[in-house]
């Protein structure tokens, strides 16, 4: 249900977070108070995590100057100290007042980078400060390759990038080796098809059994992956519960979920595809949750095989601002890139022009442009959508 916030400063308070900050091992959270209002010591609700945290020192900003504040009331912004369990978009509320403000949504990152510490001592300051840039800016990724011990920083361009290197040796005063810069994929189906496994093993001196059928079914672009039981079970739940216990059902469907995370054909998430659970075979005294969860996920491996899997790149849309008569040669190094034209406009005497490029060939793309510009044109990409090229 939506329900309008006014800004009343005698309301109880709720406020968005819209940035983290950390600064010396303390989270600093920037809010805006939608209503009510905030004192030092006041507890308040964290809606999103269903935890509280009291309210520390309240601080405005001007500029690099800080003010401490003794309150905050509706219509300001102000930096918090002490709220422990805030992130980007959750929403911070009094008890009984536990509304959820629209969040800021964050694109998933688009590019990856391996980043290896050149020492023992390299490695734990980078770890720290991955660490705490993955708690400021929602839209890097970082995760650990165990078998390398290389460490993979994913986020939403080479701009990107890049800074967040040059901030780790600017702040901590290191500099990482690193690898060449990764396109991140989504994989998705282009037929149906239908599989089905049998997991039979002895896993820890305990015998564990599961047998599932299964279809897979493509879904148009962006709407999500689906999965679902089939008919396959009596329509009354008593009579359901007996010939399938909810502990065996709920580990098929965990385990397809579990599945779509790393796809056939490239690794990366399976998205935009519909799962049904066709069969889950029970054997009394054989079959285990573990044995369906694994049977699940074999018979998912083999169904996407077989239904013609293809991989999806991030599409960019590219924005240039370059001057007439600079204009054939921007065109033309878009097109290059694999881009198209979507439109074109006049403004303030030079030329908009907008389309969009899959992002592995705009690798470079920038300088290029402002080579043969005389670095006259402006140039903005954001993520557009998964697609195929």
């Amino acid at each position: 249900q939506e329900e309008t916030v006014e800004p009343d400063p005698d309301a109880p308070p709720v406020a968005l977070v819209f940035k983290v900050l950390m600064e010396n091992g303390r989270k600093l959270s920037f809010l805006r108070l939608y209503a009510g209002r905030i004192r030092e010591g006041d507890s308040l609700r964290n809606v999103a995590q269903k935890s509280d945290d009291r309210v520390g020192r309240i601080f405005r900003l001007h500029a690099d100057r800080r003010e401490q504040l003794e309150s905050a009331s509706a219509g300001e912004i102000a930096a918090v100290v002490g709220l422990r369990a805030a992130h980007t978009g959750e929403t911070y509320a009094a008890r009984g007042r536990e509304l959820a403000l629209e969040s800021i949504g964050a694109c998933a990152p688009v590019l990856t980078l391996a980043l290896e510490p050149r020492n023992a001592d390299e490695g734990k300051t980078l770890d720290e400060a991955l660490a705490r840039y993955v708690e400021e800016d929602p839209t890097i990724q970082v995760s650990l390759d165990d078998d390398s011990g290389t460490r993979m920083l994913s986020g939403m361009g080479e701009l990107h990038l890049d800074v967040l290197l040059e901030r780790m040796r600017r702040e901590y005063g290191i500099s990482p080796r690193a690898g060449q810069p990764q396109v991140v994929l989504r994989e998705t189906v282009r037929k149906e098809a239908e599989a089905e496994a049998v997991f039979d093993k002895e896993l820890g001196r305990e015998r564990h059994q599961g047998a599932v059928s299964l279809r897979v079914v493509p879904l148009p672009r962006h709407a999500g992956n689906q999965v679902r039981v089939g008919d396959f079970l009596p329509a009354d739940p008593q009579e359901a519960r007996k010939l399938l216990p909810p502990a065996l059902l709920q580990a098929a469907l965990d385990g397809v979920r579990d599945g779509l995370q790393s796809g056939e054909l490239t690794g990366w998430p399976v998205v935009d595809v519909a799962v049904t659970l066709t069969n889950v075979e029970r054997r009394e005294g054989l079959t285990t949750a573990p044995g369906c969860h694994m049977a699940a996920g074999q018979a998912l491996r083999e169904a996407l095989s077989r239904a013609a899997p293809v991989a999806l790149e991030p599409i960019m849309k590219v924005e240039i601002n370059v001057p007439d008569d600079f204009l054939g040669p921007a065109i033309s190094l878009l097109n290059t890139a694999g881009g198209k034209v979507e439109e074109l406009e006049n403004h303030a005497g030079r030329k908009l022009l907008r389309g969009t490029a899959p992002l592995r060939r705009l690798f470079g793309f920038s300088t290029s442009l402002r080579s043969a510009t005389q670095g006259r044109a402006g140039l903005m990409l954001t993520f557009d959508r998964f697609d195929l090229p």
